[in-house]
């Protein structure tokens, strides 16, 4: 017995409507399947009938694919187009992420900024800069957990070492209390002195 819808293969199961078939379901059956596809039911493809929008180009910048509705935009963000090329300071390798990034790489960063800290370059972070110079303990309960860096005399540009020192969040709320920053003040001024004298 061959299959009831013209296929030409055995039949081996017999469905719900009496038939027999090829296979366990009608819509398995390969003369259903080119009977029931989308071409012969009549449906165009919208890929093929706008074709101009899946046309693809190199950038010419990074030689990377991309649609050609695209192009212009990517061209204009390119880390490699020469308005935007940055190279890193370290291994002067294109920086990807120029619009935030100063290097190209975590690691060129954490090397770049222990460099710029035995230089003395202050373009550094303040809190690097403190650490670095008074060590990461609080210079009044050798806390060191939570540590702010207190710019000594409020000026939040100036972070030259001697105007750095690192505080636990207590004291740091002291100092910065109008009435309590009596308490530590002391202590801070005879800091400080001691390590400009050695500095």
């Amino acid at each position: 017995m061959f299959c009831s819808y013209g296929c030409g293969a055995p039949a081996k199961y017999k469905l719900k409507n009496e038939k027999w078939c090829c296979s366990k379901s009608y819509n398995s059956c390969p003369v259903n399947k080119t009977k029931n596809s989308l071409k012969n039911l009549g449906h165009t493809d919208r890929n093929l009938l706008h074709k101009e929008n899946k046309k693809t180009i190199n950038c010419r910048y990074c030689n990377n694919i991309y649609a050609k509705t695209g192009i212009k935009a990517h061209k204009e963000s390119c880390y490699l187009n020469p308005k935007n090329k940055r190279d890193c300071p370290l291994c002067e390798t294109p920086i990807k992420n120029f619009r935030e990034n100063k290097t190209c790489s975590r690691h060129c960063g954490a090397i770049l900024g222990r460099l710029t800290i035995s230089n003395g370059d202050t373009q550094t972070n303040y809190r690097t800069i403190c650490f670095h110079h008074h060590g990461h303990k609080c210079l009044v309960c050798n806390e060191d957990l939570f540590l702010i860096a207190h710019h000594v005399n409020g000026d939040r540009t100036n972070s030259e070492p001697e105007n750095l020192i690192p505080l636990c969040h207590t004291h740091h709320l002291y100092i910065h209390h109008y009435v309590y920053h009596y308490i530590l003040k002391e202590c801070i001024d005879e800091y400080i002195e001691k390590f400009i004298s050695t500095f």
